[in-house]
């Protein structure tokens, strides 16, 4: 059925509506993109010897609610630092090794610079560290989960098959 409408503004009413209700689904499939990068590209590279994974980083990936800013809507998907948590591991080590606090520094401080150590952890996967302790190249998965969504499209595309859903018809150019 065909909805009708009396003006311009309820029109776009309408619109902003649909937009509204279905932004979310469109933003969780991204999320899920997002941990499917950070799973393949950190997760399964290699099975850690000297301490036990949390999974927090992959756990801490959130979408947020929409914010609505004039005619704009916004919905951020981030790294919540408040689910990465900072604790010493008790993780049983040969006599000699270095332990490896849960996104803790060595030293036990849960602060660098004016970040958590919970943020840098993040930071530090995606584009890699190089102290003389311990070094490693980054996997870029916020990158990839970028390039992913404006190669595919697929914001637009499933934004346009929600619309027609409800009653639009769309064309994408």
């Amino acid at each position: 059925m065909v909805k009708k409408f009396d003006n311009w503004n309820d029109l776009f009413k309408h619109l902003e509506q649909t937009v509204e209700l279905n932004l979310p689904t469109v933003a969780q499939k991204i999320a899920n993109i997002l941990k499917m990068y950070v799973r393949e590209n950190w997760y399964d590279k290699y099975e850690p010897l000297y301490y036990e994974r949390t999974m927090d980083v992959l756990n801490s990936i959130t979408v947020d609610k929409i914010k609505k800013n004039g005619n704009i809507l916004e919905v951020e998907i981030y790294f919540d630092k408040n689910k990465i948590e900072q604790k010493e591991s008790t993780f049983p080590l040969p006599e000699g090794y270095i332990r490896f606090h849960h996104h803790m520094s060595i030293d036990g401080s849960t602060t660098y610079g004016n970040m958590s150590i919970a943020e840098w952890v993040v930071y530090w996967m995606n584009y890699g560290q190089h102290s003389p302790l311990y070094s490693y190249d980054g996997v870029h998965f916020i990158e990839k989960t970028i390039e992913w969504t404006e190669r595919d499209k697929y914001h637009i595309k499933k934004l346009k098959e929600l619309l027609e859903q409800n009653g639009f018809r769309c064309t994408l150019r």
